[in-house]
């Protein structure tokens, strides 16, 4: 496998484990009975996580130097 590929699937892997913990984070928002946020400092918190691993996950994608179709064909062979 060729450098520009396993440094490609290491940032997947960063990438998605990212996509996972923002998932996790965001799973829930809780709102009481009047339709508010039930604990506004807590969901802002999430939300503040979530967009940290977010853009660690863009700064990732960004830095990247994604192989292209025909190298990852070459590499097959």
């Amino acid at each position: 496998m060729t450098n520009k590929i396993e440094q490609a699937k290491a940032a997947s892997d960063k990438i998605a484990d990212a996509f996972i913990t923002t998932k996790e984070i965001l799973g829930t928002c809780f709102v009481n009975g009047h339709g508010i946020l039930a604990d506004p400092s807590l969901t802002r918190q999430d939300l503040a996580q979530a967009k940290a691993a977010i853009l660690e996950a863009l700064a990732i994608y960004d830095a990247t130097d994604w192989p292209r179709s025909d190298e990852l064909d070459d590499a097959d062979r």
